[in-house]
């Protein structure tokens, strides 16, 4: 099922079984560091208690992801957090 509402949004994927959500998926393009933190929070929106399986995919239109994404980089952190 692609792009449906659950709790405070509308996620990009959404597989239920019954009368629950078994998996949840949030798909971006990437853009930066700083974008990933983002993505994460808007995941995170939209799972309830109940939600146990998530993940973010990410599309990155050129390069490889070792190309792309610095090594060591603080991806998912606030800034300051450490």
């Amino acid at each position: 099922m692609g792009e449906v509402f659950n709790n405070t949004g509308k996620t990009d994927i959404s597989i239920r079984s019954a009368d629950r959500h078994v998996f949840i998926g949030e798909c971006k393009i990437w853009k930066s560091p700083q974008g990933i933190t983002e993505a994460l929070d808007q995941l995170l929106k939209y799972l309830t208690w109940r939600d146990t399986k998530a993940a973010l995919v990410l599309f990155i239109r050129s390069g490889t992801p070792s190309d792309v994404i610095p090594p060591g980089a603080p991806l998912g952190q606030k800034a300051g957090a450490s």
